[in-house]
């Protein structure tokens, strides 16, 4: 059917019209049109093919609308189009269906010729998988698992497009689609048959094959990737690719590489991404390495900016910096990328990420385990450096900005062959060698590789042995001469193998004797910038506990207190009674008698005496962490039993210190990914508040209830069927008599929805609740135990599921008023305490102050006001009040550094320059529409004006040759001889005259030629991917200038983005 009977059938007259019917009907929100008849109305609609309108009536008008400018107001959703716009270019340009691999006409040639413009990052991610996986065959005789992430979710772009890339280069992809009879959307399912480590799986929040993923399928491909031993290594899934819809509640085993495909957005969302492949023993189907564990190679791909385009692309500066302009103000155009260098850098300053709350971010992250509660047990654990402080000296890459190691590790600016750099990471240099550039006797900005690195290169793909020993006296200018040559390909080998280095590091530190080789051996691969010129402007934050002397306090301990042992079930302020009756003389360093230690638990600590508290109650062994010796905690022993069951130090603590006589109404488990929240939880309940008669109330994830009942009554960290097992009680397989084994305080666990619907009075819960404690606090003596705990304030949940917070913060403060000592109890548990701004981690906390004294501000202006100096870095005086706000109610545990159970990740960063329209004249031509008639007219005028002068010349010539003809018997002989001067001055002139024109003639048969040429450039150029021109043409926020001939671009109407 045509675009014209296609769009009439539907009444689709203009785009408009036809922008919402493809919103409404898209498979993405449900919509039930065939698919093919979708496809074909989105074709007409890109080609401005309507019922009662016609493409050049279109375009027409598109040309009248762009003559005049009219500037975008600066609002949240134009900066929101922007940005995204931005984002997607940078992960594939441009998506036609041909690039989708669910698409009837997807065609992998076209995908792989395309995506050289359209996803340089695309292609550097192929070399690399491809590398790593030819250096893994050679090294261990086997390959490994890969993981991908991509941030991005919009328009077929993020997992999609890089599943359609690996299709297109011959991986098969497990999920397939089947028609199912009586229903419109196809049925996905999994083709595992080929099983020859050749397979990948992908989980996209976009639709695939016109339906969407559903829950029984995800769990079914997580169980083939991580099944265990049939695909450690792969050999029926070996590559899985997730979008950020798949960044939580995923557990991926046996990975070694992990792949992020655009720098993320915060820290918490690196960290969770990461913590896809650092589950607890998520590696031990891989080899263990001595006095290391199991690295874990993480690749961050990301976007860096040419020449070219930093000089030339101007935006808005009030829409770049979200600044709403008054009646009087003048707005002006400033460099998109001014002195800055990553893509992404750019982008961010279209987000709704606050950079003064990004650093403090990055400071929470680093500050956290000193302001914790339990921060002198964990030292032994948290102390530890990771192995990018072995190998790449604490430079990560997060966000665009980098963390520094707690202590004080300064990163500042670096110089490279006398161009400016962001020395963010040891692993940072423009990644292209330009082979035309300027290249001198040492390594320059052009030309930044050593001799050694281009001779490698020369004898890898054999060019000419006898070329290399004729110029043995001066290899460089060789090499900086024979790269300029089109015939050889030397100039992309070269490319090609310094793209390549990155790859290399897991063989060298898998190979590695000792750290000191690893470290020589990475250095040789010419990824260390210049880091001796710093400067102090561009620093990355810098978190150093020497600014802040609060954290730096220690406690005092008192060696007339016994401290706890955790073996008694008694809680802390009743042994510490006894302790403290027992003890004959008293600190003198506590704030009060040792005497009234007791008493001064039972209200709550300052900063300083929770220290004190901590060092006398908590010094037991069993509370604290031992030094940590590198060695396999994860090889199964043989006889376990569910009643041999040991807590952590961590668990021991909490399960003491958290109980119902504690003067803090909560206790917020900072704890990472593996380190068995769930059992703490249910130790603690356990432990006191289920035999003190509290209601214990936990939410949780849907899929993760089961977990609840599985670490009570399988791992058993229920302290009392502990004890009863121990005695012989043997634990039933049916869930039901289960259940029967624990008291009735305990609560079916339930999710956020119900949470939700609890807190609405809308469910049996709430009358459960009502019963038991009466209207006036229904919350009276229950535990309130929330899993990932971060959803509450910045998490993904749908609306449907999320829950009421103002009501929960109404029901909770009540029940502190009602009820007193009585009232409920918090125990909040998350990884990532915050997602989408730090301030979410007061919010949290916050739910256990009595008083809005005791709070912390979430208003942004005023946390800054209050707690950060002018550059946006905690003041010593916030963090002294921050500190004793928060004294005694996080926490924080984070296993992320130990190599005995967890994968340790280096981060390894890869920078891919964006594919841009390199030379003047063709920028020019194509932003500045220049005239390409200008030069040749210029000529023609010239050829003109010389053939006019050439003929006057030659009447001029006739007419006096004529004159001289007809007189020559009367001239005399002097008179004859000026008369043949004068003929002959004249040929002479004509002569070169004509001459002249034959010049002007070449030269416009030269630009002719040139025009011709530029035409056919730009004629591509338009019909390409190249990511700048399609970054210019479709976010439409972007001005060009040539500043070298000041020829400014004019100005185009800025239209609401449509992608």
């Amino acid at each position: 059917m045509s675009c014209k009977k296609l769009m009439c059938k539907h009444k689709l007259n203009d785009k408009s019209l036809t922008r919402k019917w493809l919103k409404k009907n898209h498979p993405d929100k449900g919509g039930k049109m065939p698919s093919d008849e979708f496809n074909t109305i989105l074709e007409c609609y890109k080609t401005n093919s309507f019922c009662e309108s016609n493409p050049q009536a279109n375009n027409a008008n598109n040309a009248n609308n762009a003559k005049d400018y009219s500037p975008l107001k600066v609002t949240k959703k134009n900066r929101a189009n922007i940005f995204r716009c931005m984002r997607k270019t940078a992960n594939f340009s441009k998506i036609a269906n041909h690039h989708k691999f669910d698409k009837s006409i997807f065609d992998p040639s076209q995908y792989n010729r395309d995506m050289i413009d359209a996803s340089p990052k695309m292609l550097q991610l192929l070399n690399t998988i491809l590398e790593l996986d030819k250096q893994d065959k050679k090294n261990h005789n086997k390959m490994f698992k890969h993981f991908i992430f991509s941030d991005v979710k919009d328009g077929g772009a993020g997992a999609k497009i890089i599943a359609s890339g690996l299709i297109a280069n011959g991986y098969n992809n497990v999920l397939n689609a089947k028609k199912v009879k009586g229903q419109i959307a196809n049925k996905l399912y999994l083709n595992i048959q080929n099983s020859n480590y050749n397979n990948f799986g992908l989980l996209s929040s976009n639709s695939i094959y016109g339906t969407t993923f559903n829950e029984k399928l995800k769990k079914e491909l997580l169980k083939i990737f991580n099944e265990r031993p049939n695909n450690i290594h792969g050999k029926n899934i070996r590559i899985i690719i997730l979008d950020s819809g798949f960044k939580e509640g995923i557990d991926l085993f046996d990975v070694k590489y992990v792949h992020i495909f655009e720098p993320s957005l915060t820290i918490a969302d690196l960290k969770q991404t990461i913590g896809r492949a650092t589950r607890t023993c998520g590696q031990k189907g891989l080899e263990f390495q001595e006095k290391i564990g199991w690295p874990l190679y993480v690749y961050n791909y990301y976007l860096t900016v040419p020449e070219e385009m930093s000089n030339t692309l101007y935006a808005s500066k009030f829409m770049m910096e979200n600044y709403i302009k008054k009646s009087n103000e003048q707005d002006e155009d400033i460099l998109l990328f001014k002195n800055i260098e990553k893509y992404n850098d750019a982008t961010m300053n279209y987000s709704e990420f606050d950079k003064a709350m990004n650093k403090l971010s990055q400071q929470l992250f680093s500050l956290a385990p000193l302001f914790a509660v339990d921060y002198e047990l964990t030292k032994n654990l948290h102390g530890v450096p990771d192995l990018n402080a072995e190998f790449m000296e604490n430079k990560l890459f997060l966000m665009g900005g980098g963390g520094a190691k707690l202590g004080g590790a300064k990163l500042g600016g670096a110089k490279l062959g006398g161009a400016k750099q962001n020395n963010e990471t040891r692993f940072f240099k423009l990644d292209n060698i330009k082979c035309l550039g300027k290249c001198g006797k040492r390594p320059t900005y052009d030309i930044p590789v050593s001799i050694n690195f281009m001779r490698d290169v020369y004898k890898k793909y054999n060019h000419p042995k006898n070329l290399l020993k004729i110029n043995a006296s001066n290899n460089r200018a060789f090499f900086c001469e024979y790269m300029k040559l089109n015939t050889n390909d030397f100039c992309n080998q070269l490319n090609l193998e310094w793209s390549l280095r990155y790859t290399k590091i897991p063989s060298i530190i898998e190979d590695g004797k000792n750290i000191n080789t690893i470290k020589k051996q990475l250095a040789n691969l010419e990824l260390v910038v210049d880091d001796n010129d710093t400067n102090e402007k561009d620093a990355i934050i810098e978190v150093n506990k020497q600014n802040y002397p609060i954290l730096l306090y220690q406690g005092v301990k008192n060696s007339s207190i016994l401290s706890l042992s955790p073996r008694k079930t008694q809680t802390p302020s009743e042994i510490l009674s006894k302790r403290l009756s027992e003890s004959p003389t008293p600190s003198p360093r506590l704030s009060q008698s040792s005497k009234s230690l007791q008493m001064e638990f039972l209200k709550k600590l300052d900063f300083i005496n929770m220290r004190d508290y901590i060092k006398n109650t908590y010094s037991h062994s069993d509370f604290n962490w031992e030094k940590m010796i590198i060695k396999n905690n994860c090889v199964t022993k043989e006889n376990t039993n569910s009643a041999n069951v040991t807590l952590n130090p961590t668990q021991k603590f909490i399960s003491h210190y958290f109980n119902p006589s504690s003067p803090y109404k909560g206790l917020l488990l900072w704890h990472s990914v593996g380190t068995g929240k769930t059992c703490s939880g249910i130790a603690t309940a356990s432990s006191s508040f289920d035999k003190e008669g509290y209601c214990i109330l936990w939410v949780t994830r849907t899929t993760l209830k089961s977990d609840v009942w599985k670490n009570m009554f399988d791992q058993v960290c229920h302290m009392v069927l502990l004890e009863e097992i121990k005695q012989g009680l043997i634990i039933p397989d049916d869930i039901n008599k289960r259940k029967k084994l624990i008291s009735q305080n305990w609560l079916d666990p339930m999710s956020y929805k119900q949470f939700s619907n609890l807190l609405d009075k809308k469910n049996k819960i709430y009358e459960i609740l009502l019963q038991r404690n009466g209207k006036a606090d229904i919350l009276r003596k229950t535990l309130i135990i929330i899993d990932e705990a971060h959803k509450l304030y910045g998490g993904d949940l749908k609306a449907s599921e999320r829950p009421n917070t103002k009501i929960m913060e109404q029901l909770i403060s009540n029940s502190y008023k009602v009820s007193k000592n009585e009232s409920c109890k918090l125990l909040l548990m998350t990884a990532t305490p915050f997602t989408n701004s730090p301030l979410e981690l007061f919010s949290l906390t916050n739910l256990f102050m009595t008083h809005e004294s005791e709070k912390i501000t979430t208003n942004k202006e005023e946390f800054k006001a209050q707690f950060m100096n002018a550059n946006n870095i905690l003041s010593e005086n916030g963090v002294k009040i921050i500190a004793n706000k928060l004294s005694g109610y996080i926490s924080y545990l984070n296993r992320e550094k130990d190599p005995t159970q967890f994968a340790q990740p280096i981060m390894i960063n890869v920078p891919i320059l964006m594919k841009s329209i390199e030379t003047e004249s063709l920028r020019d031509a194509i932003y500045l529409d220049s005239k390409y008639s200008d030069v040749l007219k210029e000529v023609e005028e010239l050829i003109n004006s010389l053939k006019l002068k050439i003929k006057v010349m030659k009447e001029e010539y006739s007419q006096e040759k004529q004159t001289y003809t007809k007189t020559k018997t009367d001239l005399s002989k002097e008179e004859a001889t000026k008369f043949n001067n004068r003929l002959k001055t004249l040929l002479e002139k004509i002569k070169e005259l004509q001459e002249e024109l034959v010049n002007h003639k070449i030269t416009q048969h030269e630009e002719k030629v040139k025009v011709k040429e530029l035409k056919e450039k730009v004629k591509i150029v338009k019909n390409s991917l190249i990511q700048e021109y399609i970054l210019y043409t479709k976010c439409q926020h972007l001005r060009y200038k040539n500043n070298k001939n000041n020829k400014t671009q004019k100005r185009t109407n800025n239209l609401l983005l449509k992608n």
